[in-house]
């Protein structure tokens, strides 16, 4: 199972991507969407066009998100 896990911020935005096969645990990737946009409505919009690049180069089954 993969999992992409998700935490939010407004000008950075965390990610981590794990795999995990009978039980062990392996870090895929992790990084930071790094946002340029100033504006309340065009931040939205960058964070959502990186989530959606993360979630099409990773196919995770499962999304976790921090509060």
């Amino acid at each position: 199972m993969m999992v992409l896990g998700i935490d939010p911020g407004t000008k950075r935005v965390g990610y981590g991507v794990v795999k995990s096969v009978s039980g062990n645990i392996e870090l895929i990737d992790a990084g930071l969407i790094k946002i340029k946009s100033r504006g309340s409505i065009d931040v939205l919009k960058e964070i959502k066009t990186g989530v959606e690049g993360l979630i099409k180069k990773f196919k995770p089954d499962k999304l976790a998100i921090e509060k």
